[in-house]
């Protein structure tokens, strides 16, 4: 994926993805490896965007709730991460 402010890294010794700004781009005090990218296939069967059973994703109300929780987080951990503990 693209990232215009290059928030992460690929350390090429670990072999692992680093992140190294934070959300608005300013540098984080330690680097934080955030393991492996996962692969293709793996990403194919944890995707919600081709569902088996045919539901839209707006109808169903736990990735609904899991969107807004990936979004609160995003945000908080972003501008205010000291909220973010305990979520």
């Amino acid at each position: 994926m693209f990232d215009a402010w290059q928030r992460y890294i690929w350390d090429d010794q670990k072999k692992e993805v680093v992140y190294v700004k934070d959300q608005v781009a300013l540098p984080l005090d330690k680097k934080i490896s955030v393991g492996k990218p996962a692969s293709m296939s793996d990403l194919k069967k944890r995707t919600t965007i081709f569902r088996a059973d045919g539901v839209d994703m707006r109808d169903d109300k736990e990735v609904t709730g899991f969107y807004i929780r990936i979004h609160k987080l995003r945000t908080l951990g972003g501008y205010r991460p000291f909220d973010v503990k305990g979520e």
